[in-house]
């Protein structure tokens, strides 16, 4: 049994690491001036792409803190997972991103690669430029232990009833100064102050909820406070050089760098004369006065509908079901972090909701008024992958039923003959894809390979609309699916092609009861969500008039219309996402939403960076070991001194 149980240990250790290591990918490599990049096939274009945002930035950021790694940065880009991410070992001096775009619900549409190679690599500039020591030395770590009295003479040691832990970092840069500067390298406009993170601060202002000094020192938080982290930062830091200049970056970064300058006052007062609460108090009360001014006419023109639903902050993607009896939506209601979404159905008829599905995202559709398809990631597979995959969930026999198996796509829609669209990415560009409810294979409708990001589907008789980024902001594009045979692509065509961000398109037939008790067609109305005024509101558009028919603090996004023409979306408000209703729409005057018509002219733009060269001159994958860390350790117990050290090492791809 023994034997047996060992063997089940090395088996279930040896998948994990397997599984972590991904040994069925052939890795290439190759250099740059001050790069050098690793990817496998699936992210070849991707790491082109990377590796001319990372050359393109290296200079200014470099000079800016006055800090070049001693060696070339190692940039990986993978593509193992659905999921979107980036981090910066600034120890190793290295840099992991994976090629799937980021969706983030609290964040704006930016181009990918530009936003995220900027960001990590100003990590591993700013915060080498505030190392104390050597880079080999991440830490010095000292510890003691206790131990309680001998109960018995046969008993060598008492039980350990005392530990106490203190490490003495190399680098003890605060969270939202290291954040806050990696988005602010702005000169690129890679990330800029966008209509997201606006919204966000300003719902904080205004509900008096800003994260303290203190707070904005710590991640860990739940719900959707670690996000604050990041933007209060990037707000704070744009405040900082906006009153001292770029120089105060680089300047307190500096005071970092000091030996025994662990507190973020004595970098404050060292660099900028003022102590950091001082700066912070005068930041949020310019804060309150710009919002307050902002704010005042949308006051008085309020218009917000009814909010029915408000438990928990993240509440998404409402849909009606074809009937108009109920919807479907998202929420994270029963978890703890914004992004622990699951799949709920409302009832009108007694004004209840009930959980059918965990795990789900993004926008689920309807097949009649019984069946709702919809994204989830399934397990891992037999690489350790996990990949988002299409569910269904039948209300009448309260049966779940896995669609596709590994297909990575997400987003769908479905049209009454049970054809399925939906999302799918390949090394960083994003294209619609056709199946069948019944069906396990899906075929390519579009063919982009530019980097592009598309987002949301949705159908109306022979046309889909879908809304897609290439640099800045989101547009939305029609295809005719009629001219669609399954082995031509189609033309993809720009329905609304602005300055500012348009996303969320949804059209509706809203048809009414006749005299004669038949159904009549009233209008056709394509609804979406928009920014131009610097908040975000539904806007209904149509061949007889169009205009916003919200006009709220927060933000309004994701509508959702029946044929009776009430509109469901998902509102903004006191920090979380609720869902709100309007049954019936009425245009508001221009001027009177949002902070002005034409606010949107004050964002930044920059240019785009694309290539479709391939990657050339590249060589197979050398596993070779990089710095030596080295960690000091002194433990204190039973009254003796006891000297160590921790001795880590690895290879790019820790393998």
């Amino acid at each position: 049994m023994k034997n047996k149980t060992s063997k089940m240990l090395l088996i279930f250790l040896l998948s994990n690491f397997i599984a972590y290591n991904h040994p069925e990918i052939d890795w290439l490599t190759f250099e740059t001036e001050h790069f050098i990049f690793h990817y496998h096939e699936s992210t070849a274009r991707s790491a082109k792409e990377a590796s001319l945002v990372a050359e393109n930035v290296y200079t200014h950021i470099t000079e800016l803190y006055g800090f070049y790694p001693e060696n070339k940065t190692i940039i990986i880009v993978k593509d193992t997972d659905d999921i979107s991410n980036g981090a910066a070992y600034y120890f190793d001096n290295k840099i992991v991103i994976s090629s799937l775009p980021l969706n983030f619900d609290l964040r704006g549409s930016h181009r990918w690669l530009q936003n995220v190679i900027t960001h990590e690599f100003t990590h591993i500039v700013q915060i080498g430029a505030s190392m104390r020591y050597n880079k080999s030395f991440p830490m010095l770590f000292m510890q003691g232990i206790g131990y309680e009295d001998e109960k018995r003479s046969d008993v060598l040691y008492g039980y350990p009833n005392t530990i106490v832990s203190y490490p003495i970092p190399n680098v003890s840069i605060p969270p939202w100064f290291a954040e806050g500067t990696a988005q602010h390298m702005g000169s690129f406009n890679y990330d800029f102050w966008d209509s997201h993170r606006d919204m966000l601060i300003r719902d904080k202002v205004i509900n008096e909820k800003l994260l303290s000094l203190k707070q904005m020192n710590t991640f860990g938080k739940s719900g959707a406070g670690q996000e604050f982290v990041y933007c209060q930062g990037f707000s704070f830091t744009n405040y900082i050089s906006k009153l001292y200049g770029n120089r105060a970056l680089f300047d307190l970064t500096q005071q970092f760098s000091r030996k025994g300058v662990y507190s973020i006052n004595k970098a404050f007062n060292n660099s900028l004369g003022r102590s950091a609460e001082s700066v912070y108090d005068d930041w949020q009360n310019s804060l309150t006065d710009d919002y307050n001014e902002k704010t005042s006419k949308i006051w008085n023109n309020l218009v917000e509908g009814e909010v029915i639903i408000e438990e928990g902050i993240t509440n998404l993607y409402p849909v009606f079901n074809p009937s108009g009896d109920s919807f479907a939506f998202l929420s994270n209601m029963e978890n703890d972090f914004f992004g622990q979404t699951d799949l709920f159905v409302y009832s009108f008829n007694d004004s209840l909701y009930k959980k059918i599905a965990s795990g789900v995202k993004m926008a689920p559709c309807w097949y009649g008024d019984s069946t709702i398809i919809y994204t989830k990631r399934s397990k891992p597979s037999k690489t350790g992958s996990r990949f988002y995959d299409l569910y269904s969930f039948n209300l009448s026999t309260e049966e779940e039923e896995r669609i596709t198996t590994s297909e990575r796509i997400f987003s769908p829609s479905i049209d009454g003959n049970g054809n399925l669209y939906a999302v799918r990415y390949y090394d960083g560009s994003a294209n619609i894809v056709k199946g069948h409810i019944d069906s396990l294979s899906f075929i390519n409708v579009t063919e982009f390979d530019d980097g592009r990001q598309i987002y949301s589907t949705s159908i109306n008789e022979n046309l889909l609309y879908f809304d897609a980024t290439d640099n800045h902001h989101r547009d939305i594009y029609t295809i005719d699916l009629s001219e669609f045979n399954n082995s031509s692509n189609v033309v993809t065509k720009p329905l609304v092609l602005n300055d500012w961000d348009s996303r969320s398109p949804t059209k509706s037939i809203m048809i009414t009861n006749s005299e004669f008790g038949d159904y009549e067609v009233v209008n056709e109305r394509l609804v979406y969500a928009d920014d131009r005024t610097g908040i975000f509101n539904i806007y209904i558009k149509s061949e007889e008039s169009s205009g916003y028919v919200t006009n709220v603090i927060g933000g309004a996004f994701m509508p959702s219309i029946s044929k009776d023409g009430r509109i469901l979306y998902s509102l903004y408000k006191d920090g979380g996402y609720r869902i709100a209703i309007i049954n019936d729409p009425e245009f508001i005057e221009l001027d009177k939403v949002g902070y002005k018509n034409d606010f949107y002219k004050e964002w930044e733009d920059s240019d785009l960076i694309i290539t479709d060269e391939s990657v050339d001159q590249s060589n197979s994958y050398k596993e070779s070991f990089g710095t030596l860390s080295i960690l000091p350790r002194f433990m204190f117990e039973y009254g003796t001194a006891k000297p160590g050290v921790y001795l880590l090492n690895s290879d790019p791809l820790d393998k």
